[in-house]
């Protein structure tokens, strides 16, 4: 059988590879059956996390563009090949793909899946792709930060232990998670606090005695737009609408990869793409 996938729609409190980009927790549920080879091609960090039958699946065939991992199989059932195949190649079994997977199984595979972020991959004869639950009511819903988590990552944020995860590269902790789930984390830690109409009007003033645009900064009528109290690690990920706006005394105050985010210095200048 053969996945082709992007990324997953939960996060992952342990990183693969890289610290500074955000991991994915893509789960497979294995019914009970006959065994299976599978081979799996993604894109993002992610980690394949699998649950059921286990003893099923004979082996695992790990490519993509970055890291990845495995979760709840043997290690000897697990192999990582450096292949980096194009997201999507495997649609429908067709073109180039069809022949790589040929090259791998010595056939066509039985089941073939292509999926840009599932919530669940199930096995049971087939491949299947199972979709996230109807929202319900969640602890913090109303809180702005955990709403945004579970708009962009319906699957909130999977607890794994670094040590059990099978990679042929790196990994570990995050000391802060990632995007939603890491604001969340630094907003209840206090490291992050709402800024206010009049915290962006005293940085424009600013701006402006410099010579710096300040009328981009617009984070007093925005919602996921913060002051740093205190140095931080800065969530991996906030890229694209994962991005924030952060109001802070100086670069030494943050440590990490901020993205498409944009900063804003106690002195008026700024970095970042607004």
């Amino acid at each position: 059988m053969l996945v082709s996938l992007y990324s997953g729609e939960t996060l992952s409190n342990v990183w693969v590879g890289d610290a500074d980009k955000e991991t994915h927790v893509i789960p497979f549920f294995v019914a009970p059956g006959g065994p299976v080879h599978l081979l799996i091609t993604g894109y993002a960090q992610n980690v394949y996390r699998f649950s059921g039958a286990v003893g099923r699946v004979r082996r695992v065939t790990v490519m993509g563009h970055h890291p990845a991992a495995v979760a709840g199989l043997p290690r000897d059932t697990v192999e990582f090949t450096p292949a980096c195949l194009p997201y999507g190649m495997f649609r429908a079994g067709e073109g180039p793909g069809r022949d790589i997977a040929r090259r791998h199984f010595g056939r066509v595979p039985d089941s073939i899946v292509h999926d840009y972020s599932p919530f669940r991959v199930r096995i049971d004869t087939r491949l299947h792709v199972d979709q996230p639950p109807p929202p319900g009511p969640r602890p913090g819903t109303g809180e702005n930060e955990t709403d945004r988590l579970y708009l962009y990552s319906p699957g909130g944020v999977a607890n794994l232990d670094p040590r059990a995860l099978v990679s042929a590269a790196p990994t570990g902790a995050y000391r802060t998670l990632p995007q939603e789930a890491g604001i969340r984390q630094l907003v209840r830690a206090g490291a992050l606090v709402q800024i206010t109409e009049r915290e962006v009007r005293a940085w424009q003033a600013r701006a402006r005695r410099r010579g710096v645009d300040g009328n981009e900064a617009h984070g007093g009528w925005l919602r996921n737009a913060y002051r740093v109290t205190r140095p931080i690690i800065v969530p991996s990920g906030l890229c694209g609408a994962h991005s924030v706006e952060l109001f802070l005394p100086t670069p030494a105050y943050l440590t990490g990869n901020p993205c498409h985010s944009t900063l804003y210095f106690a002195d008026g200048t700024k970095r970042g793409p607004r």
